[in-house]
């Protein structure tokens, strides 16, 4: 296992993340990378980085989606982990990130779940405008996170 993979399990015990592809090392392995002791642990090191928690998730889906209002500094969102916040009052959402980073993308829906808008963009920013009662996704096209700020009505 190589040192990414091995801070990449550090980073995932660290944040509650998933642990997949993460070696349980037990110091008898030799740098082989099984643990040595027959307990059905299969260890395939992942290079991917985990998808670090914010202080707003889960927030993975409509339903679990959580409120929103002002500016909300450090969101991460990940492949296949888009955030969903209800806007109250509704109005114009827009979130700012660094695109190089990652393509973060941006759709508003009513209260029943239809998609009623979307900013798909190539730049630092995306903005929509969400009914009231309504909800954004934030979601990210392609592999990897990225982290932004998200302001609402």
């Amino acid at each position: 296992m190589g040192a990414r993979n091995r801070v990449n399990c550090i980073l995932a015990l660290a944040t509650a993340s998933t642990l997949s592809g993460c070696a349980l090392m037990d110091g008898l392995d030799g740098g082989r990378g099984d643990d040595g002791d027959d307990d059905g642990v299969v260890i395939q090191p992942d290079a991917r980085l985990p998808c670090l928690i914010d202080a707003y998730e889960p927030n993975n889906s409509q339903s679990a989606a959580r409120s929103a209002s002002g500016t909300i500094n450090g969101l991460v969102v990940c492949s296949g982990d888009d955030d969903w916040f209800r806007i109250a009052s509704g109005g114009t959402v827009q979130i700012n990130f660094t695109h190089s980073s990652g393509d973060i993308d941006l759709s508003a829906h009513n209260a029943s779940g239809v998609q009623t808008g979307s900013s798909l963009g190539l730049g630092n920013s995306e903005s929509v405008s969400v009914a009231a009662g309504g909800a954004v996704r934030v979601y990210l096209v392609g592999g990897g996170s990225n982290s932004y700020t998200l302001s609402a009505p």
